[in-house]
């Protein structure tokens, strides 16, 4: 019989006969092939399957560390682009932003740093400025048919710029006028 562990031969009298002494079967050595027949002996096929995980972003191969500790991601970048993605898409969904931050920050990443009216990209050289307005000139609703990202000429231009927005701007700025009017404290 051949030891497992060194391959020498030797009679079976130790143990259960695979080892020929006690400091082979002490110094398993665990090679494929006896990984393979452990396998076939526990009832499996005899072949590890490794899974070649990649970055669920960019879709690169991950390192064996990586994979050993079960990450996603290559890089936490591919991470928060990953998840900022996600949270696009739940936007896109409910067809609102939560707020106004929320919505300039899509539309930047959706169209990029353009004027949605005179769809101008840089002024004098540099990028051009982009303010958020609100079509209906209410800045409390948030929704997808109602923001858009404009530079700030066409913004003085339209009917809901500043002052002549009268009326139609947003609802807590209604209230502090009524309290106002009303001779209420703030």
């Amino acid at each position: 019989m051949k030891c497992e562990n060194c391959g020498n031969e030797h009679d079976g009298s130790y143990g259960s006969g695979r080892f020929c002494n006690r400091s082979c079967s002490n110094r398993r050595i665990q090679t494929s092939e006896s990984n393979r027949k452990r396998s076939i002996a526990l009832g499996g096929t005899g072949f590890l399957k490794i899974k070649n995980k990649g970055c669920l972003q960019c879709q690169i191969l991950l390192n064996k560390n990586q994979q050993k500790r079960n990450q996603k991601f290559c890089c936490n970048q591919c991470s928060v682009t990953f998840q900022r993605k996600k949270l696009y898409k739940t936007w896109e969904e409910e067809q609102k932003f939560p707020s106004q931050v929320a919505a300039r920050t899509y539309l930047l990443y959706k169209n990029g740093n353009k004027c949605e009216i005179c769809k101008e990209t840089e002024w004098t050289g540099k990028p051009i400025p982009l303010v958020m307005d609100h079509i209906d000139g209410n800045s409390d609703n948030h929704s997808f048919d109602n923001c858009r990202l404009i530079c700030r000429n066409c913004d003085g231009l339209l009917d809901t710029y500043c002052k002549k927005n009268k009326g139609n701007g947003a609802s807590r700025n209604k209230k502090k006028l009524q309290r106002y009017h009303s001779g209420e404290s703030y």
